[in-house]
């Protein structure tokens, strides 16, 4: 069929074959869908017209179906099909918006009319670019939700919003179920709420922003929790290992001492044993002589031999009570101590608190608040060590109780780092014929009593375990067996096994605790001149001012090597601190200001002022007071200069708050084994060493 014919087979509206073709009175020819939706287009103006010749029907026209022709577009398209090579075709997926004008297969729509309420493909939309009468008709991208866009009322399209109810509507709704509303075009809506849109696109940012970074903190929480787990996990395995070990050393010392209590008792009932067969042997060899001389015949011999045999010296053994020795006050001390540590370790983990709480999200449909949690994970090592910070405990001697194997000297190094001792003497002993270094010896298996203040002040908000002085005594001595030493005066009133211990004995020293300055008049009477030094100083830091002075640098420094430098953020003085002294500090932004051992290691991460056992460190930026990586948070508020005072012989150690008057924001009583220097930390800002001369 020639291409002309099949020209005037094609509708003027949608460019393809007719489809139920139908003619109208001017003689034109139409798809029906295609005629129908112009004419909908044209009610509202109640006169509809021919798109080609533009002649006008009063009233719409009937439509019919013209046959003649739908024979011939059916002929036609047979025809091409057989003629016409295969072609690609982009035809509509599950999910894609089908051409509503295609036949059989539909294909893709790319566009929606909102006129027409109906969908297009490229091959059916080139009408609406090509013909004027489509010029109107406002395209959007292909919509499958079209029939949203007609009233259900009226069937007319939604061109107005209704601001009263909120919805939109069609024109006849506005005249009449909607008539007196607030009415506007859905264009003048949509340009009004597309102000609000940027405002409220930043609002939603800026939630998501705030929930990303409360979810960075609880991933780092994680981390937190579980490298404090692994830790918790290793310390406990390291004291609980020294507590086996220190048990067995124990136990050893113990044997050790029933041995030798039992050669010297032995040996003793030897020496007595000894000394009776001589005096037997002697005893007899007269009886042998007197029975040889009760034979002899000469009377002269008789009388001079008897007097000189018969003569008995005075025995020096006037019987044998000598009571068995016995070992079983040995034996039910062991199953005392035994007893009582099971029902402490028992007690401990049955009574104690969950050591960890996980963080929590606050908020009544606010912005989710992160709280963090508190100290986690933290052992029965880590809680002996804070109560040295808070605690100031009383040791005095105890009641006559079954002996201990914890000897006198370990027990008060590890009550020494709970608390400070103050030292109660010993009432008098009632007289008795007990020798004095007997007391001593028997003293050396009294345990002393830990009794707290009336209002102690706990270091951590919750105590993990309850209080095990008796425990705390083990793990302490464990951990910190030669590290701290303090003197006790031992009770006066021997045990029944003093001869056991004679070589554990650590003798009385008198205690007197020095006079503390009170007003910062009093503290300056010991403030010392002090110097930084040069070789200690961080490749980061900056010495200024006569080495008073260390400022943070933003450029590594070009310090030579040196074995004395820290890879940290710190410094130590030049000269070493000598009985009491006192020193101020100006400080800004982040710093720390400690006094530390020269020993303390120049690398790693053990080598921070406070995270270790050979430094204390106030950390002025967050208000911590920081000692083998135990943190005390502050209560008190400080000022831009911080006064530290130090007593080394007496073991005291305070840092003051400066202003008008002096405010004492965290003071230690321990023993300081070596010589201090003072310490600076800065990873902001300066510090600076005032010159008080």
């Amino acid at each position: 069929m020639p291409q002309l014919d099949r020209e005037k087979l094609c509708c003027s509206i949608c460019l393809d074959l007719l489809k139920d073709p139908v003619t109208l009175p001017c003689g034109h020819s139409y798809c029906m869908i295609c005629i129908n939706n112009h004419w909908d287009g044209e009610d509202q103006r109640g006169v509809h017209s021919c798109p080609q010749c533009r002649k006008t029907f009063i009233p719409r026209p009937v439509l019919g179906k013209n046959t003649m022709l739908a024979e011939l577009v059916e002929e036609l398209k047979k025809t091409e099909l057989q003629a016409a090579p295969p072609v690609h075709h982009n035809y509509a997926g599950p999910r894609d918006v089908p051409c509503d004008f295609c036949t059989g297969r539909k294909q893709r729509a790319t566009k929606s009319c909102l006129q027409c309420l109906a969908s297009y493909c490229d091959d059916h939309l080139q009408p609406h670019y090509d013909s004027q009468a489509f010029q109107s008709h406002k395209l959007v991208e292909a919509s499958a939700n079209l029939q949203e866009k007609i009233c259900s009322l009226h069937n007319k399209v939604k061109e107005v919003f209704c601001r009263s109810d909120k919805q939109c509507i069609c024109y006849l709704c506005s005249i009449s179920e909607h008539k007196g509303h607030d009415v506007v075009s859905l264009a003048a809506e949509r340009a009004e709420r597309q102000n609000e849109l940027d405002p409220c696109r930043q609002n939603i940012q800026q939630r998501i922003q705030d929930l990303e970074q409360d979810l960075t903190v609880l991933q780092k929480q994680v981390g937190v929790i579980n490298v404090s787990a692994d830790e918790a996990a290793r310390n406990s395995q390291m004291v609980f290992s020294q507590l086996a070990q220190l048990i067995a050393r124990r136990s050893s010392e113990v044997q050790q001492q029933i041995r030798i209590q039992q050669e010297t008792e032995t040996r003793r009932v030897k020496e007595l044993e000894e000394k009776l067969q001589n005096e037997i042997a002697e005893l007899k060899k007269k009886d042998s002589e007197l029975k040889q001389l009760s034979y002899t015949e000469d009377h002269h011999r008789f009388l001079l031999t008897f007097n000189s045999l018969s003569a008995l010296g005075k025995s020096t053994h006037t019987g044998v009570n000598v009571p068995p020795p016995s070992f079983e006050e040995v034996t039910a001390a062991v199953s005392q101590l035994k007893d009582k540590l099971q029902d402490l370790l028992s007690q401990g983990w049955t009574q104690g608190e969950a050591p960890l709480r996980p963080a929590e999200l606050e908020g009544s449909g606010k912005q989710p608040h992160i709280v963090p949690a508190p100290t986690s994970f933290i052992t029965k090592e880590e809680e002996v060590k804070s109560a040295a910070f808070q605690h100031q405990l009383r040791v005095v001697p105890p009641p006559p109780a079954p002996p201990s194997f914890v000897t006198k000297e370990e027990e008060v190094k590890s009550a020494a780092f709970q608390q400070q001792l103050h030292v109660v003497p010993p009432s008098p002993a009632p007289p008795s014929s007990v020798t004095k270094e007997e007391e001593v010896k028997s003293a050396a298996f009294q345990q002393p009593r830990v009794v707290p203040p009336a209002e102690p002040k706990s270091f951590l908000k919750q105590p993990r375990f309850p209080p095990a002085p008796h425990l705390t005594a083990f793990l302490a001595t464990a951990a910190r067996k030669n590290s701290l030493k303090q003197h006790v005066v031992p009770p006066a009133e021997p045990t029944a096994l003093a001869p056991l211990h004679p070589a554990l004995v650590t003798p009385p020293l008198p205690f007197a605790p020095p006079t503390e300055p009170k007003t910062r008049n009093d503290f300056l009477q010991y403030m010392c001149p002090i110097t930084l030094d040069p070789n200690t100083v961080s490749k980061w830091l900056s010495l200024s001012e006569g080495n008073r002075k260390v400022t943070y640098m933003k450029k590594e420094q070009s310090y030579p090597d040196h074995p004395e430098r820290f890879d940290s953020l710190q410094v130590l003085s030049k000269e070493a601190l000598s009985g009491r002294c006192y020193w101020e500090v100006k400080w800004s932004k982040f710093v720390a200001i400690a006094v530390a051992y020269k020993s303390i290691s120049r690398t790693g991460s053990e080598s921070g002022f406070g995270f270790n056992d050979k430094s204390w460190a106030l950390w002025c930026h967050n208000n911590e007071f920081r000692h083998d990586s135990t943190t005390m948070s502050l209560q008190v508020p400080q000022s831009s200069k911080i006064g530290v005072y130090v007593d080394q012989s007496a073991g005291i150690l305070s840092f003051h708050s400066v202003s008008g008057s002096m405010t004492l924001l965290a003071k230690v009583e321990t023993t300081f084994t070596e010589p201090l220097h003072v310490g600076l930390w800065v990873c902001s800002g300066s510090a600076k060493l005032v010159q008080l001369l």
